[in-house]
C-alpha cells in the first residue's frame, strides 16, 4: 500500500496491523510514493484519499509521483480515493487522464464505488 502522505501511511500502517493475524501468508507492506519509488509489488495499492473545499490536488499532481505509484505493481494496481475529487480537482491535473483511462479499458480496469 502507498500513499502520498505520511499521515495517510501511518493510518494505513495501523489498519494492516489490526488485520495481519487474519491473513498470515500475505505480506503487506506500507510507504509513501517517495519510499516506495524503485521498488516493486505483486499488487499495490495507491491511496489518494485526498478532498478539500479548494479542490486542489496538493503535490499529487506532480506527474513524476503519479508515474511511480501507478507503476509499481507486477500483476495488478488498485487504486482507492474518491473518484469524482480527482476528475474535478482544479489545475494541473493528471488524475482525469488515469481516470479517462480506466472507463476507456473495460476489458482491463474497472472502477467501483464502495459504499
Amino acid at each position: 500500500m502507498i500513499a502520498g502522505y505520511t499521515s495517510q501511511v501511518q493510518l494505513l500502517r495501523e489498519m494492516e496491523s489490526q488485520g495481519v493475524a487474519e491473513w498470515p501468508d500475505l505480506v503487506v507492506q506500507c510507504n509513501s510514493v517517495d519510499a516506495f519509488q524503485g521498488r516493486q509489488a505483486d499488487v499495490c495499492i495507491y491511496s489518494v484519499v485526498r478532498s478539500n473545499n479548494k479542490r486542489e490536488l496538493g503535490f499529487l499532481r506532480e506527474s513524476p509521483r503519479l508515474n511511480v505509484a501507478l507503476s509499481r505493481g507486477k500483476s495488478g494496481l488498485v487504486i482507492v480515493g474518491d473518484q469524482m475529487f480527482c476528475r474535478s480537482a482544479t489545475g494541473k491535473n493528471p488524475f482525469r487522464s488515469v481516470i479517462d483511462y480506466i472507463e476507456q479499458h473495460p476489458d482491463d480496469c474497472c472502477m467501483e464505488a464502495l459504499a
